[in-house]
């Protein structure tokens, strides 16, 4: 492996295999590699040097990423990184001490388990996504403390219950959820900055909307192809910014929105429910552009006289048997 590098440049190996990787394999590289890409290689462990700022890892046979320095005390320098298409099982044991560390990204890999609590240390961390990574329990044994997490995302995996009531995330804006095994809607109360909830294609079949209820920066609420009976409300609904909601592949039967401020509200997708009349509907008439309702039972006689009103002035799909 070579060592003479220009200062501060990036190394990416190609089609390499590393036989019996140590951490003194990696130490050949002199602190002036800040870059560090994998592709197509085969090594079971990589060592992480304090020095690297970035590590990209892609569709390589890799399982185990290890920060590593003989002094206990040393502060790395990682700040983001990048698998695609590995064999990874699990994040590092030791990733607290990867203290700048602000975006960690997993494509397909075998993860299986999850324990947020153990970036706690990780103050500037900004994003992470771990999506497709088999991901079947996201555990919660103690406090999750990551202030400045803005966006998780854990699409594409096999998760069936995720309790986030321990989690002190204040500053996350987006959560997605997205293709997962979900039976019941996460509890968000506390994420009062969240702007996007994207729960599509999971298995929720009851939603109280009081859950999200005076979210004051929520924008996008996705709940498509999801097994939802009904969407319960005992007391007004107020969710001033909301602007696209996705409800549409599910089990509705009675939609009442009566008493829901969505005075944003442009976007509205009910199409493929068991619907004949949404309560409420005219409460839309001066913020919505866009409607479906195609594929709802609707009572013909209630969409002429309250959907007729829409027409002309928003994209509108609907029974157009009626």
């Amino acid at each position: 492996m070579p060592i003479d590098y220009a200062p501060r440049i990036g190394l990416h190996l190609q089609n390499v295999t590393i036989i019996n990787s140590t951490p003194h394999t990696f130490e050949l590289l002199e602190p002036n590699v800040v870059e560090m890409h994998l592709t197509n290689c085969t090594a079971s462990k990589v060592f992480l040097n304090p020095f690297v700022s970035e590590l990209v890892i892609e569709d390589s046979n890799v399982s185990e990423v290890i920060p590593h320095s003989m002094n206990q005390d040393e502060i790395f320098s990682l700040e983001e990184i990048h698998c695609y298409g590995t064999q990874i099982s699990s994040i590092p044991c030791n990733i607290s001490r990867l203290i700048k560390l602000q975006r960690i990204i997993f494509i397909q890999a075998q993860l299986k388990t999850m324990d947020f609590s153990m970036m706690n240390n990780l103050n500037d961390l900004r994003q992470i996504l771990f999506d497709d990574c088999s991901i079947v329990e996201v555990m919660s044994n103690e406090t999750v403390e990551l202030p400045k997490l803005v966006d998780l995302n854990l699409s594409n995996n096999q998760i069936s219950h995720i309790d986030t009531k321990r989690w002190n995330t204040p500053n996350l804006r987006h959560l997605t959820l997205d293709n997962n095994q979900l039976s019941q809607f996460p509890y968000v109360k506390h994420f009062p900055q969240l702007i996007s909830i994207n729960l599509n294609f999971n298995r929720i079949s009851s939603i109280n909307m009081e859950d999200v209820s005076d979210m004051n920066h929520l924008v996008l609420l996705f709940l498509q192809s999801n097994q939802i009976v009904q969407l319960e409300a005992f007391q007004p609904i107020r969710l001033p910014r909301l602007a696209s909601i996705r409800i549409d592949q599910n089990q509705l039967q009675h939609l009442d929105i009566s008493k829901w401020d969505m005075s944003s509200l442009t976007l509205f997708y009910v199409n493929d429910n068991q619907l004949d009349r949404i309560v409420g509907f005219e409460v839309l008439a001066d913020s919505l552009l866009e409607f479906n309702g195609t594929n709802n039972p609707w009572n013909c006689v209630w969409a002429l006289s309250n959907m007729g009103n829409f027409y002309g002035s928003i994209r509108m799909e609907w029974a157009k048997y009626c």
